[in-house]
C-alpha cells in the first residue's frame, strides 16, 4: 500500500460504524457513514470531471467537516490536495491557482 492509499483509506477503513458521529465543528457533526458517502460522491465527481492520479485539485472550502470530507475525496480520486484559503483575497487565490495549475477547483 502506498502512502497516498494509506491516507485515502483512513476514512473508508475507519473503525466507527456508519451511525457514529465522526467529524465535528461548532455547528454540525457528520456520522462516519455520512462522511464516507460524501467523500466517495465528491471523489466520483472529480474522476468524472477528468481528475487523474497525481493531478492537483484545489479546494476552497471553509473549515469544518465538509473540508475534511473534500480532502479525503481528493485523495480517494488519486489527486493532490491543494488547500486554498476561502478568505484569501482574489490575487492570492490567483497566484495559488497559477502556481499549481489544478485539474479541478472545489468550492463551497
Amino acid at each position: 500500500m502506498t502512502e497516498l492509499e494509506s491516507l485515502a483509506t483512513l476514512l473508508t477503513r475507519h473503525p466507527f460504524s456508519d451511525d457514529e458521529p465522526l467529524l465535528h465543528s461548532r455547528r454540525e457533526s457528520l456520522t462516519a457513514g455520512a462522511a464516507r458517502t460524501e467523500a466517495e460522491l465528491i471523489a466520483s465527481g472529480l474522476r468524472e470531471s477528468g481528475v487523474q492520479p497525481g493531478h492537483a485539485v484545489a479546494v476552497q472550502v471553509p473549515d469544518g467537516p465538509h473540508a475534511i470530507t473534500t480532502m479525503f475525496a481528493v485523495w480517494l480520486a488519486g489527486g493532490v490536495f491543494v488547500p486554498v484559503n476561502p478568505r484569501a483575497p482574489e490575487p492570492e487565490v490567483a497566484r495559488v491557482l497559477d502556481a499549481t495549475r489544478p485539474a479541478a477547483l472545489v468550492q463551497s
